[in-house]
């Protein structure tokens, strides 16, 4: 299975860093400029218009950050954006604990396993970029999510990894045609329909129902890729 393959990736590439930041002593590794960096970076002056510059910066880093994708008690995916990675638990059960931020819930922390496995892809990606890593020959992947809600009911969610390009578009189209029609059948807004990604819910109401599907391309450490 491509799916099992692809677990297989990330699993070694989360070893590596693991292995990296133990060997190199490093405790926790920045996604994002701090705001000091940020700041010299762009020559801007803080005190000059302390408000604007608060903005600009939280606009940066919600731009540059890595996003990932943790499901809440009601069984809702909410798109974090990661800003830093620490490594706990010690050498024996090392573990990643990831700060974040949302819009609505504000910052959070999670650890890895809080959070669904293929969205941690950016964040390897990044993790590997700040640690210098990002020189090894790299293997693009298309991830598929498609999620149906109903009346606040669970109808359905699939998060499939693709190799092939065409073939995930062919999958991408399948499923916005289906949930194109559920849309038509249930007379909800289609917020959003590109090719990549297709969503629509009763208007003002996305919350209650919605259906979402997305393809996004992101990359995988070839060294720890699986020939088919």
């Amino acid at each position: 299975m491509i799916q099992d393959k692809v677990f297989q990736m990330m699993n070694a590439a989360k070893e590596r860093i693991i292995k990296t930041m133990q060997e190199r002593g490093i405790k926790k590794v920045n996604l994002v400029m701090t705001q000091e960096e940020w700041a010299k970076e762009n020559d801007f002056a803080p005190d000059a218009n302390p408000r604007i510059y608060e903005n600009d910066y939280n606009d940066y880093r919600n731009q540059e950050a890595p996003y990932v994708i943790f499901f809440n008690k009601w069984g809702n995916g909410m798109d974090y954006s990661a800003y830093s990675v620490e490594l706990v638990d010690g050498p024996v059960n090392p573990r990643f604990k990831l700060e974040c931020y949302n819009s609505e819930e504000g910052s959070e922390w999670f650890y890895d396993s809080d959070l669904t496995s293929l969205s941690m892809i950016g964040v390897y990606d990044a993790m590997e970029k700040e640690l210098g890593l990002e020189e090894q020959p790299k293997q693009e992947v298309w991830v598929l999510f498609a999620e149906g809600l109903c009346d606040y009911e669970l109808m359905g969610r699939y998060i499939v990894v693709y190799k092939d390009e065409e073939e995930a578009r062919k999958a991408f189209k399948q499923y916005a045609d289906e949930s194109r029609k559920t849309a038509d059948d249930n007379d909800w807004v289609i917020g959003n329909d590109s090719a990549d990604f297709f969503e629509a819910y009763p208007d003002g109401s996305w919350g209650t129902s919605h259906e979402t599907v997305e393809l996004n391309k992101t990359v995988l450490n070839e060294k720890a890729s699986c020939h088919l």
